[in-house]
């Protein structure tokens, strides 16, 4: 039987059109169709790929609902649903309403403390929870740890004045819930507390704070232990932590 001779012809080093540097060989084989300008797996190295400018086009001309990060926005403030509840009702994965509720510069942190601000009129106490959250038991007994919003520079106890604390934090991490909103500012001195929720709706009403920690500044204008027996006695029996500021 007839053995065809493959014949290498010559040395013939080309290099790589994408602009690595890397010879590419002469094969026997490219005698048929020519030798290759690219090396395996470079021929799509330094392509841009040209991405839909979604952000040109006005959310509300778009065909489906869901694609308007503002109606996103608008489903979950006035029924207070998860992302992925929403998603399944519109039948898109979770990460097609994340992406237009990103695109429209809304997420569930803003979501939740709008909605947190709009019992600071009432004259109880409200903490609100993003949307679907997991935990959703009715009364809810837990330690809270507060985080501060807002920041007004030392806080200084001052018998003249009459004013000890100035409220000023918003929100805290209540453990097996996560993370929530207070309707009304609380006091910054407080870190830890126990406190008592029941469930008002989707909502949560305040029914007790117990500061389990407060805070002081070393740089106070009284002395030290004047300014921990005046916590004391407005906070009850609690744990004081000093701290440096400045």
């Amino acid at each position: 039987m007839y053995k065809k001779e493959i014949i290498i012809i010559g040395d013939y080093m080309k290099k790589c059109a994408c602009g690595c540097g890397q010879e590419i060989i002469e094969k026997p084989w490219h005698k048929y169709e020519g030798v290759p300008d690219y090396l395996p797996g470079h021929q799509n190295r330094g392509k841009k790929r040209k991405k839909k400018k979604v952000k040109d086009v006005n959310p509300k001309d778009r065909q489906k609902p869901y694609q308007n990060g503002f109606w996103i926005a608008d489903q979950i403030k006035n029924r207070w649903i998860s992302k992925e509840q929403l998603a399944k009702e519109c039948g898109v994965h979770v990460s097609t309403i994340s992406r237009y509720t990103k695109e429209s510069g809304i997420n569930l942190n803003h979501l939740t403390e709008e909605k947190a601000r709009t019992y600071e009129d009432r004259e109880e106490l409200f903490m609100v929870f993003h949307p679907g959250t997991k935990n959703k038991p009715y009364n809810i007994k837990a330690n809270c740890v507060f985080i501060e919003t807002e920041s007004f520079g030392s806080l200084h106890f001052t018998h003249e004045e009459g004013r000890s604390f100035y409220p000023v934090v918003r929100k805290g991490f209540v453990e097996g819930v996560g993370l929530g909103y207070f309707s009304k500012k609380q006091n910054p001195v407080i870190q830890e507390a126990e406190i008592h929720l029941k469930r008002r709706g989707n909502v949560y009403q305040v029914d007790l704070i117990k500061p389990t920690i407060v805070k002081a500044y070393e740089s106070i204008p009284i002395d030290k232990q004047e300014y921990t027996l005046a916590l004391k006695e407005h906070f009850g029996n609690v744990k004081v932590v000093w701290i440096k500021d400045g």
